[in-house]
């Protein structure tokens, strides 16, 4: 009786390890397809937010309040992305428990500059707030452009692409921080589909498209 009541324990503890040591590192095979002037999504997830980028700033989602505000104003695109946007669109892509967890370049080129950038925090705050989590894998739309996005620490990555068009991947710290392992160096050559990083512990992958921009799903 004593064993058989340790099944449920052991089960846990082995789909734990499994997640954590085999799932999550998992390296799925791709050959993208190229077009020009499109950007592969460089990560699989959940697409949690698109936002459009006017002035510099990102407006809040339709329907809502702008929470994201630095001094009553929207937030600058150029404080989520590392680099100055002043149109077009950015979007947010959250890397799960359950999703592969390395990051690729969007689109074949040469980096330019990559940056890190701690939290002016103690500690990294929840991209998904608990309460939001269930409706918003339910499909039901989330707020989500909120202080953990204006704070947690990011590692961004700007791109020259083949197509002359500039383009940036940042990496954005879940609460257990980022952790990310990165793969390329700047004035590296990289082509579409290759590895960018490895995000250990999740987070959110977000990059910006220009207004006549395309994009390839994975």
């Amino acid at each position: 009786m004593k064993f058989r009541s340790l099944w449920p324990a052991a089960a846990g503890a082995g789909a734990l390890w499994y997640l954590r040591s085999v799932h999550r590192f998992r390296d799925p095979v791709r050959v993208p397809a190229e077009a020009m002037g499109a950007l592969l999504a460089p990560a699989d997830g959940l697409v949690s937010f698109v936002r459009r980028v006017e002035g510099g700033r990102i407006a809040p989602a339709a329907g809502s309040a702008p929470s994201v505000t630095v001094g009553g104003q929207h937030w600058a695109a150029a404080s989520l992305l590392g680099a100055e946007r002043q149109t077009g669109w950015v979007v947010g892509i959250y890397v799960g428990p359950l999703d592969t967890h390395y990051v690729y370049v969007p689109a074949s080129g040469q980096v330019q500059r990559m940056q890190y950038q701690r939290t002016p925090r103690r500690r990294n705050l929840p991209l998904i707030p608990l309460g939001g989590r269930l409706p918003l894998f339910l499909g039901q739309p989330q707020e989500l452009l909120g202080r953990a996005a204006a704070s947690n620490e990011r590692h961004t990555t700007e791109f020259h692409s083949a197509g002359n068009q500039d383009y940036s991947v940042t990496l954005v710290a879940d609460s257990l921080g980022l952790r990310a392992t990165t793969y390329l160096q700047p004035h590296d050559q990289a082509r579409a589909g290759n590895k960018l990083a490895f995000l250990a512990e999740g987070g959110w992958s977000c990059w910006p498209l220009a207004p006549s921009g395309g994009l390839l799903s994975r």
